[in-house]
């Protein structure tokens, strides 16, 4: 991706977001500063979370914890309404893409379209919801597809880093349709994906895709 790090990538939003690119841009530029100056200030995830059609932010919010930070109640109530088209962004203080669980909730909850997280050393990663009844399905299969590869991997001495298994996740995802996945990877996350050959990447890539399309069968 070519964007600037600290800037989000005009380009990135949903077909289910009714706002101008221009108002959205600046929407989730404020946003991502918000939730990384946060973390960058208490080392532990926050969120903040706006409405795609109106722009009206509806609440920002941590649990104090630096692996996770969730919707309060009252408005995962909202997030299970179609009509809601949330926007939600928060931080990962490990820079690493959206997490399994993040993108569960994005398929599971069909009031979300956009998800961002956001790294503290200036990668952001985003995924876009189609609304398939398929994708939440297809996502667990990646899932259990990815531990699945990485263990061939290991037995055959070849270790990848960890850090690097919710990007390689969410590129089958969007391979094979179940969303919309685009990132902006910082010089160190590029560093550890360089370290992982192109044919071996496209194994592993190949390996999980193979395994959603042959579950859905």
């Amino acid at each position: 991706m070519s964007a600037q790090l600290d800037v989000v990538n005009p380009e990135v939003q949903s077909s289910f977001c009714d706002l101008a690119p221009r108002k959205k841009f600046s929407l989730d530029k404020s946003a991502r500063k918000y939730v990384r100056f946060m973390g960058h200030r208490t080392g532990f995830e926050y969120l903040l979370c706006y409405c795609g059609s109106t722009g009206k932010e509806l609440v920002r919010h941590t649990d104090r914890a630096v692996d996770r930070v969730g919707l309060p109640k009252r408005h995962l109530v909202r997030a299970k309404v179609k009509r809601s088209r949330l926007v939600l962004h928060h931080n990962h203080p490990q820079s690493m893409s959206l997490s399994s669980v993040d993108i569960q909730h994005l398929l599971a909850r069909r009031g979300m379209v956009e998800i961002f997280a956001h790294g503290h050393d200036g990668s952001w990663y985003w995924a876009e919801s189609l609304r398939k009844r398929s994708a939440l399905d297809m996502a667990r299969y990646a899932d259990i597809a990815l531990v699945d590869a990485y263990s061939v991997l290991a037995q055959n001495g070849i270790f990848i880093d960890e850090k690097l298994a919710p990007h390689f996740l969410n590129r089958a995802l969007d391979q094979v349709g179940a969303l919309v996945y685009k990132y902006e990877l910082s010089p160190s996350i590029l560093a550890s994906l360089g370290q992982v050959s192109e044919q071996r990447q496209e194994w592993l890539l190949d390996f999980v895709t193979e395994a959603i399309r042959k579950e859905r069968q």
